[in-house]
């Protein structure tokens, strides 16, 4: 279908999809919001199919005003959404753009939830896009997303092409498919995009994106590092929580009830201290074997270190 933008523009939009967003625009006039996910490898154009979705739901998302509501960091998510305006569109792009630690997949994911807690009284548009909609917490992605538009390539490396998933099918697809990060659901259809019409020039949204992640990195750079006394005691937490579940027969769950957090949270807790008691493990067996070899250095006398040298490892 070709859509008049009203700016002296049109859109090719499925007709599909159309549809579906003519529901949602009817049902966010009744008190809803409407949050949808948009995920898919790095290059294949779910932010440009993200900004056509909420300019055809949001006739206030074009230019200057829409770039004020396309973020790409949690904190301008959060200024986004309280700023916004009622029927208005916020996109969330890339939420988890270069987080590769779990704290900071934590972080993004704990202001999703609180923000998509705070909205139902704005009755907001907001497109939440990502590389891969198992990034998401089951808040998020079970219970408030409405659908997923899966960007992926065509023949030939070809972009314009995405998947749709209702809520029950992306529901089912995320419990299914979360553990090995597969698509294991039928999608409701298939569809085209193309890259002729964009709501905000191309100059303007690199601009911004440039600027974002340099605060970013900015940011991380000066964010202060887990004191020892902190990390001690966070070793202890995670000793006294390994002691509840293996050895008092207490379930994740009932911990992380007399904790007061999530069972994900009690799990990344575990999960981060394997990882660097695993990492310590390695690092003393590589030590063991270098003062090994120097001493059997030594004692061969092949140019080891003399009687009384310090030895570095």
């Amino acid at each position: 279908m070709v859509v008049d933008m009203g700016d002296g523009k049109t859109l090719g939009l499925d007709g599909y999809m159309q549809r579906i967003l003519d529901f949602s625009k009817d049902k966010v006039k009744k008190k809803w919001d409407i949050i949808i996910a948009v995920d898919g490898i790095e290059g294949a154009g779910k932010s440009l199919i993200a900004r056509q979705l909420a300019a055809y739901c949001d006739p206030t998302f074009r230019g200057e005003q829409a770039l004020a509501r396309i973020c790409f960091s949690p904190d301008e998510f959060r200024e986004a959404i309280l700023n916004a305006e009622r029927f208005q569109a916020v996109i969330f792009d890339e939420a988890f753009r270069g987080l590769s630690s779990r704290s900071a997949i934590s972080k993004v994911n704990k202001t999703i939830t609180q923000m998509l807690m705070e909205i139902r009284q704005k009755n907001l548009f907001v497109f939440i896009v990502l590389p891969s909609f198992f990034e998401l917490d089951k808040y998020a992605a079970i219970h408030r997303t409405v659908g997923l538009v899966h960007v992926y390539r065509g023949k030939d490396w070809q972009r314009g092409a995405f998947r749709f998933y209702d809520r029950a099918r992306k529901k089912r697809m995320y419990i299914d498919g979360k553990k090995a990060y597969k698509y294991t659901e039928k999608a409701n259809f298939h569809g085209k995009f193309s890259a002729k019409y964009d709501p905000v020039s191309e100059a303007l949204y690199d601009a911004k994106k440039a600027s974002s992640l340099k605060t970013m990195l900015e940011d991380t750079e000066k964010a202060p590092t887990i004191s020892a006394l902190d990390f001690r005691n966070k070793q202890r937490i995670v000793r006294m929580i390994r002691h509840m579940t293996n050895g008092a027969g207490y379930t994740q769950q009932q911990v992380a009830d007399i904790m007061g957090c999530s069972t994900r949270h009690l799990q990344n807790m575990i999960s981060e201290d394997s990882d660097f008691q695993n990492f310590k493990k390695k690092l003393n067996s590589e030590k063991d074997e270098k003062l090994k070899s120097v001493l059997n250095s030594s004692k061969n006398g092949s140019g080891g270190a003399e009687k009384n040298e310090r030895v570095s490892i």
